[in-house]
């Protein structure tokens, strides 16, 4: 009798516990997340693209039919983004031109992005380690929190949380995420009918993730990816991934290849036609080569060890793709691949994960180069979804090996008060990034204290300078972004108005000729390459 009520009382606490923890591990990351990007509700528009998407741009204004006709047909500054720029319509009616709630909406979107991370972190996890009892259970919802943690609180979010422009990444992030949450569950059930609903909606959440921005278009690859590890749907090497067995999952994968033709050839003609993909001519493939291979180190690196952030990495800059980066760059490349590969069958999430974090990366390492940048924080967003899982699995293997091993139990308390550090170091240092993007002024200032040598960056403090009618100084950054790179057509015309309103006309007039004979010299080659 009495064996009978201990179990009874057992069962009811595993009941009470488990949704307990669960919904503390939730509010913990979105307090901690909010925490972490408290300082951004205080920040403004900057005028790295948002002067130009918000501040000088009616057409969003509202959610009226004109408003949403522009929003669904607009290529502007280069991007296909009906759906965000429909949250911003929301934000213009909720809060006008104040960017507390233009930021506000952005740090909700990502609080929510972690918290998606967290349910995807759990079911892959599960997959991977078994959890027979409710210890152990509790254990992976509190690995999948520190991983949804590492993932939310790393300053490589910052750029797309603290910049209102990137509204687009967290919110094809947020459905993205929902997209994968959705497929697990469609592989999870076994009533077909369930299923079918399921990828049903895992199709349309990714629909509406490739109109809030074209990142997503790698998808398909990343759930082929899934299917091989840890789901193991697809098997027996690439030959029998197309036996008779497996034709159905390969098959469910079209529909998702579909949409992500459609907007992956979408984005390429927004970027054509907005003239910011850089021509052969100025930047040759080799030096794309490099700057590739460059991408998949650095990001890799500043996810270890995230200092020395910039909100723009100039392509311009002290990078030398060419030479020694290439070099080194290919070769961990290589090193890590072949490794990986090597250990596939004793360790198959690493591969994986590299696989992921390739593929999602494709896209922007710059074999087609748009804008100004060799690098950004911001291609990161989905990129890096990968390590930060991997951050949360090494902590429950650990928490498994000392419950094997008597030894290390009390190298536990160690282990944890490291985790807990990493999250406090890794906010800590959000906290300050997020105050880099203050204002336009501070924005440039703290570009230019990483790299002195950005022609960009002296540009753009210069058009700072000259909203607060501080024409010498803005003069100043001008003159410092010509000398860094004389064929900058933006900052000779820059200079010319300065001038202009200086009163020295003549001065003006010879800046603004070098800008129209540049402008023309950079649509030639534009020319020529198109009919090539």
């Amino acid at each position: 009798m009495s064996s009978s009520n201990g179990s009874k009382e057992s069962s009811t606490q595993s009941r009470i516990d488990l949704p307990l923890v669960h919904w503390l591990v939730l509010v913990f990351i979105i307090a901690i997340t909010f925490a972490a990007f408290f300082p951004v509700l205080n920040n403004g528009f900057v005028n790295w693209d948002d002067d130009k998407n918000i501040l000088q741009n009616p057409n969003y204004r509202g959610l009226g039919w004109t408003n949403l006709c522009w929003m669904f047909t607009t290529l502007h500054m280069g991007h296909y983004q009906p759906l965000s720029w429909v949250t911003f319509g929301l934000d213009y009616l909720l809060w006008g031109m104040d960017p507390f709630g233009y930021h506000l909406t952005n740090l909700l979107l990502h609080a929510g992005n972690a918290v998606l991370f967290y349910f995807v972190g759990l079911r892959l996890l599960r997959l991977t380690f078994s959890a027979p009892t409710v210890l152990a259970d509790h254990s992976l919802r509190l690995a999948s929190g520190f991983a949804a943690l590492v993932f939310s609180i790393h300053p490589l979010r910052v750029e797309s949380v603290a910049w209102v422009t990137e509204r687009r990444d967290v919110l094809s992030g947020l459905f993205f995420l929902w997209t994968i949450l959705c497929y697990l569950k469609a592989v999870e059930v076994r009533e077909t009918r369930s299923r079918r609903e399921w990828m049903s909606a895992a199709l349309t959440v990714y629909f509406l993730s490739l109109l809030s921005k074209a990142s997503g278009i790698t998808l398909p690859l990343v759930l082929l990816v899934l299917d091989i590890y840890p789901l193991r749907r697809l098997t027996g090497g690439l030959r029998g991934w197309f036996g008779p067995e497996h034709r159905r999952v390969l098959w469910e994968k079209v529909p998702f290849l579909l949409f992500a033709l459609w907007a992956g050839i979408g984005a390429g003609i927004a970027q054509y036609r907005s003239g910011a993909v850089t021509p052969f001519e100025k930047h040759g493939i080799l030096a794309r080569v490099g700057q590739a291979l460059f991408g998949l180190v650095i990001y890799l690196w500043k996810t270890i060890l995230p200092l020395g952030l910039s909100p723009l990495y100039d392509l311009t800059g002290r990078v030398d793709l060419v030479g020694r980066t290439l070099l080194l760059s290919g070769a961990l490349v290589l090193i890590i691949s072949i490794a990986l590969f090597v250990l596939r069958r004793c360790w198959p999430a690493g591969l994986a994960i590299w696989v992921y974090y390739v593929t999602v990366l494709a896209p922007v390492l710059g074999i087609v180069q748009s804008g100004p940048q060799v690098a950004a924080d911001r291609y990161t967003y989905l990129s890096c979804l990968g390590w930060a899982l991997l951050a949360g699995a090494g902590l429950l293997y650990y928490w498994k090996l000392s419950l094997r091993y008597r030894k290390l139990r009390p190298t536990l308390i160690v282990v944890n008060s490291l985790a807990v550090l990493v999250l406090v170091a890794l906010a800590s240092l959000t906290w300050t990034q997020t105050k880099v993007w203050h204002d336009s002024e501070n924005l440039w200032r703290y570009v230019l204290k990483v790299n002195e040598q950005s022609a960009l960056a002296h540009n753009n403090l210069g058009n700072a300078l000259v909203d607060e009618e501080r024409l010498e100084e803005a003069a100043e950054q001008f003159h410092q972004a010509l000398l860094i790179d004389p064929g900058f057509a933006r900052a000779h015309y820059n200079l010319g108005v300065v001038l202009t309103r200086q009163g020295r006309s003549e001065e003006a007039k010879n800046h603004f000729r070098e800008a129209l004979r540049q402008i023309k010299k950079n649509r030639g080659i534009a020319r020529r390459e198109s009919s090539e």
